[in-house]
């Protein structure tokens, strides 16, 4: 079950995202499981019906859960590949500058320094 820390300095909705996405990532939920709903997690969790709303909506606009009319919420079919990895490392974006013999390989000059 969803579980949060109300001593961490996270807002309680994203603390309620980031279990669910662990969740997710770990193979406890998989594609197409029902979540609880919002007012069962409210209730279980003691927060306000709003904050799993909050939550929920998050979760939905990232692609992670999918809403069903008189139904529920469910986990999303998702690739293992695009879910985020604890180990991930973050690698610094790789800037390659233009120089002038590679710019003058091309027919037109689209530089905005010339006219």
């Amino acid at each position: 079950m969803i579980t949060v820390n109300f001593n961490e300095d996270q807002h309680l909705y994203l603390q309620i995202v980031d279990e669910v996405i662990r969740q997710i990532a770990q193979g406890h939920l998989k594609s197409g499981d029902q979540l609880p709903s919002r007012r069962a997690l409210a209730d279980h969790l003691k927060v306000s019906l709003n904050t799993v709303i909050n939550a929920y909506d998050q979760l939905t606009d990232e692609g992670y859960i999918v809403p069903r009319e008189r139904s529920g919420y469910y986990v999303d079919l998702l690739e293992i590949d695009m879910l985020p990895s604890e180990e991930m490392e973050t690698k610094p974006l790789k800037h390659e500058h233009s120089t002038i013999s590679e710019a003058s390989q091309y027919t037109y000059d689209f530089s905005l320094c010339q006219p």
